[in-house]
């Protein structure tokens, strides 16, 4: 593959990174901002210890699937909500 298709193709796959978060970012913002949502973000929260440092003596497939628990939280929460939703899931903390 040549430079110029392999950049192509990255800027195509960025557009539709771009359009599926301008798509699911309402939806994440709606779910969360209920009452039933704050407390499933809340959870969510609290059950990958996000604010949390990581434990020192874990095993290491521990360690990575916490971590992946926590990106997880990341990608589908933090990640798609406003600041302002964001704010109030942790005002309930």
């Amino acid at each position: 593959m040549d430079y110029h298709k392999y950049k192509a193709q990255k800027e195509e796959t960025k557009k539709a990174l771009a359009d599926l978060l301008s798509e699911l970012k309402p939806c994440a913002n709606r779910v969360f901002s209920s009452p039933d949502g704050m407390k499933l973000a809340n959870q969510m929260i609290t059950a990958v210890k996000y604010f949390d440092c990581l434990p020192m003596g874990m095993k290491d497939e521990d360690l990575r699937y916490l971590q992946a628990q926590r990106d997880f939280v990341s990608v589908f929460l933090i990640g798609l909500v406003d600041k302002s939703t964001l704010l109030k899931i942790l005002e309930e903390r």
